[in-house]
């Protein structure tokens, strides 16, 4: 995966380790697409000055327990926010997922907006919408 587009981005973690990854894909009874890992190792979450946040690997099963992923789309994962009330998803079903935009308090995919047809292409964006 190709980083260039966030390399030169402030806020961005040191990278986590694949056994932790994987102890947090066990935890939540999930597998994390191949491109979403590739990003953790990058930087295990990210908080830039315009208050996007990918979550950390600590963080992220609680925000999908409090969010109720499971229950209202399930096959998506809740990986960030905008500190404002959205949050952004992937669709867990392939290597190199969609990524969606959603209001935080429905989290309805028939009301999903795409942002990018798939993590690549956010990252190259710089992580912008």
């Amino acid at each position: 995966m190709n980083f260039s587009g966030i390399s030169n981005l402030t806020g961005l973690n040191k990278g986590a380790l694949a056994a932790q990854i994987a102890a947090v894909e066990s935890a939540m009874k999930v597998k994390f697409p191949s491109a979403y890992k590739d990003l953790l190792s990058y930087s295990d979450g990210v908080l830039l000055d315009n208050g996007l946040s990918l979550y950390q690997l600590q963080d992220l099963a609680e925000r999908n327990e409090t969010y109720e992923v499971k229950d209202y789309c399930d096959g998506y994962l809740l990986i960030g926010d905008d500190s404002g009330g959205k949050g952004f998803l992937i669709k867990l079903e392939n290597d190199d997922p969609s990524v969606f935009e959603s209001g935080l308090g429905d989290l309805d995919p028939s009301d999903f907006s795409s942002i990018a047809v798939n993590l690549q292409e956010w990252i190259s964006r710089g992580l912008r919408a």
